[in-house]
């Protein structure tokens, strides 16, 4: 009994990790973009330090400017990280059944609850992965560059909070950053496996509706702001609460005009809202379990 339990338990796991891994080659945009968009924000960020007119750093410390820069760039890849995986959980069941693959998938011996846990894996955990992946890629070029620019390594740059702490913390903001846009994904999936037309004409046209509903009736924008906050506002975010002001120009490089730190009571953008993520993870669990009731009925479209 154990060895035929721990057959069907390898088997189960090495058809979850070859539907991941078919989800991942299937979207390869899940990957391109972030990292484009990223190194792109990289080499930006670089090439104007690089260029940096001396008299623009006079005054200011080197660390706040490298934590600066690193919080720019890892925005980046959080958000296009968020973004390509809204566009994968709002496509990837319509897509199925629009194309008739999810015939030759439930022919297949993997369960629809196999397959919604695999696709779920691919925002709550590869997309989030590769972001982090990137946050540590950008923090090392960063402290490179630091090096080069200011003569200085990357322990003086994270004096701080340092190094070890600095990294570690790109995990957990990775982990809360996910939780917290579990909810959309997971309303995402639900509308992919339930609409027949353009789901993102679904998404809108509701969001739109109940918008225009709630200021004309009720005078107020919740919806709005709970969607705007939801998508926008994540706690995990890492930010320093700084107030950046600079331009670049080809050819003094990047001026910085005005960059202070502040050092007192967090924010709400920084203050991680624990009643909002447990709320969140409830409701994802909720419509990852409607999605797969909705997928075993699903029909071609």
């Amino acid at each position: 009994m154990n060895g035929r339990s721990g057959n069907r338990n390898t088997l189960a796991w090495s058809q979850f990790i070859w539907t991941v891994k078919r989800e991942l080659w299937g979207n390869r945009f899940l990957i391109v973009v972030p990292v484009a968009l990223t190194l792109l924000s990289l080499l930006l960020t670089c090439m104007g330090l690089s260029k940096a007119s001396l008299h623009s750093l006079d005054n200011m410390d080197p660390a706040d400017v490298f934590r600066g820069a690193t919080d720019a760039i890892t925005h980046v890849a959080a958000l296009s990280g968020m973004a390509v995986s809204c566009i994968y959980a709002l496509g990837t069941f319509y897509n199925e059944r629009k194309d008739l693959s999810i015939l030759f998938w439930k022919s297949m011996p993997v369960s629809d609850f196999m397959s919604v846990l695999a696709k779920a894996s691919i925002v709550l955990f590869a997309v989030p992965a590769l972001v982090l992946v990137l946050n540590w890629i950008s923090v090392i070029t960063l402290s490179i560059a630091g090096r080069i620019d200011f003569g200085l390594t990357l322990a003086a740059l994270t004096s701080s909070q340092g190094v070890t702490v600095m990294m570690s913390n790109y995990i957990l903001y990775a982990l809360i950053n996910a939780l917290w846009w579990f909810p959309v994904y997971g309303v995402l999936f639900v509308v992919s496996v339930l609409v027949r037309s353009i789901p993102a004409g679904w998404v809108l046209g509701v969001l739109a509706a109940l918008g225009i509903a709630e200021f004309f009736l009720l005078n107020t924008s919740r919806i709005t702001s709970t969607v705007w906050d939801r998508l926008f506002d994540s706690p995990g975010r890492g930010s320093q609460n700084r107030l950046f002001q600079g331009s670049y120009s080809r050819g003094d490089g990047l001026n910085i005009h005005q960059f202070t730190l502040q050092h007192g009571a967090p924010t709400t953008h920084h203050t991680l809202d624990l009643n909002g993520l447990l709320i969140g993870i409830v409701v994802g669990i909720v419509c990852l379990a409607l999605t797969i009731w909705l997928r075993r009925r699903a029909e071609p479209i």
